[in-house]
C-alpha cells in the first residue's frame, strides 16, 4: 500500500494529465482491500490466542490450588508431625507465576520478533549486494587532472540487447566545451553517466588524461567534476547548504561565486533570509531556483576546469553556426549516437 502511494505521489502530474485519477483511487482501493483482509486474519488469530494463553494460566492455578489443597489436608491427617504447610503451597503458586510472565512476554513479543525479521531479511538483502562499480586496490589518484577525454570504441547497452551507444570514437580537450545534439534517446546523457563512471562501457575505453576511468579511485574521480542533472533536487537545508553540498568545506565567497556562475544570484538575495533561505521556501517561491541551486551544485562541488550537464541549453544562448560546431547527431529517434561529435564553443556551459 506504500509503495503505491509513494509510486503515484511524484507522478500526480502525469496522472492528472491522463485523467486517471480514478484508477489510482481503485488501485490504492485494492491494495488497502487486501492490507485490510490480511491484518484482521491476524488480529482474529490474536483474539484467539490471547484468551486461550490466559484461560491456560488460569486454568493451571486452579489445579494447582486443588491439587495442593487436597496434598495438605492429606498430609496433615497422615503426617500430622511433619505435614506440607499453606506457606510451601504459596511459595509454589509464586514459583508458577513468575514461570508463566516471561512466557506470556515471549508470546507477545512474537508479532513484533516476525516483523522485525522481515524488515531485516531486507535490508541484508541490500547491504550483501554487491557493487557492480567500485575501485580497484591501487587506483590512480593523480594530484590534479587536467580534464582531457577520449572515448575510443565506446559501446553501451542497458539491456543487454539494444546499444544505446556503438563505437564512439571522441577526443576533448581541456577547457574546450562541447555540445551534444541528438534525440531523446539518442545517448547524450548516458554518455556522461559513462564519463562519471556511472557505468561501465561495454566496450571500447574511456581515457581521462590517458587513464581509463576504470583505473581511478572512483571518489577521487568524481570529486574532479561538476555535473548538472536533468531533474533538479534540493535537499533539506538552506540554500548555501545546497549549494555547497559537493563541497561543505566551501567558503561564503564561493558559494556566492557559484551562484552567480549559475545566474541564481540575483533572486536568492531577493528572498527574505538570503543564502540562509530554507530549500523548501526557495522551491515553492521560485521554482527556477531548483534548477539554478542544482546548477551550483555541479560548479561548487570542483575548482577544477571542467563539468558536464544533462540538460538542454535555455533559449537565450545564441545557436552557433554550423560551420562552428562539429556535431553528434543521430539517423532516427531510437538509432545510437554516431561518431562525428560537436563542439559548441559558445555556449556557456556543455550541454547534452
Amino acid at each position: 500500500m506504500t509503495a503505491v502511494v509513494a509510486g503515484a505521489l511524484p507522478g500526480v502530474r502525469v496522472i492528472k494529465a491522463f485523467s486517471q485519477e480514478n484508477r489510482e483511487v481503485q488501485r490504492f482501493g485494492k491494495k488497502n482491500e487486501d492490507v485490510y483482509t490480511e491484518e484482521m486474519k491476524m488480529i482474529s488469530t490474536w483474539t484467539i490466542f490471547g484468551p486461550v494463553m490466559q484461560f491456560c494460566a488460569q486454568l493451571s492455578g486452579l489445579i494447582i490450588w486443588i491439587v495442593g489443597g487436597a496434598w495438605l489436608i492429606g498430609d496433615y491427617n497422615s503426617r500430622p508431625q511433619d505435614p506440607m504447610t499453606i506457606g510451601t503451597l504459596m511459595a509454589f503458586m509464586g514459583y508458577m507465576t513468575m514461570f508463566y510472565r516471561p512466557i506470556h512476554m515471549i508470546a507477545h513479543m512474537d508479532r513484533m520478533f516476525n516483523r522485525a525479521a522481515t524488515s531485516a531479511q531486507r535490508i541484508f538483502e541490500i547491504l550483501d549486494m554487491e557493487p557492480a562499480i567500485f575501485t580497484k586496490k591501487g587506483a590512480h589518484r593523480p594530484d590534479e587532472i587536467k580534464g582531457r577525454i577520449e572515448l575510443r570504441g565506446v559501446s553501451f547497452s542497458y539491456d543487454g540487447i539494444r546499444r544505446v551507444l556503438q563505437d564512439i570514437d571522441l577526443t576533448i580537450a581541456p577547457g574546450e566545451m562541447v555540445g551534444l545534439a541528438g534525440p531523446s534517446g539518442g545517448g547524450k546523457t548516458t554518455l556522461i553517466n559513462l564519463i562519471c563512471r556511472f557505468y561501465d562501457v561495454l566496450e571500447g575505453q574511456i581515457l581521462i588524461d590517458g587513464v581509463d576511468v576504470r583505473d581511478y579511485d572512483l571518489e577521487h574521480l568524481r570529486r574532479q567534476i561538476g555535473v548538472v542533472l536533468q531533474e533538479p533536487f534540493l535537499f533539506h537545508g538552506t540554500v548555501t547548504e545546497n549549494i555547497a553540498y559537493g563541497n561543505p568545506d566551501a567558503s561564503l565567497e564561493n558559494v556566492i561565486e557559484a551562484a552567480r556562475a549559475a545566474n541564481a544570484h540575483d533572486f536568492i538575495v531577493g528572498f527574505p533570509d538570503g543564502y540562509d533561505t530554507s530549500s523548501e521556501s526557495a522551491g515553492r517561491a521560485f521554482p527556477a531556483a531548483r534548477d539554478s541551486a542544482s546548477a551550483s551544485h555541479g560548479r561548487s562541488s570542483t575548482t577544477r576546469g571542467y563539468s558536464y550537464s544533462t540538460r538542454p541549453p535555455a533559449p537565450s544562448i545564441p545557436k552557433p553556426k554550423s560551420s562552428s560546431r562539429r556535431r553528434l547527431t543521430a539517423s532516427s529517434p531510437t538509432a545510437p549516437l554516431s561518431p562525428s561529435h560537436t563542439a559548441c564553443p559558445r555556449c556557456e556551459r556543455p550541454t547534452a
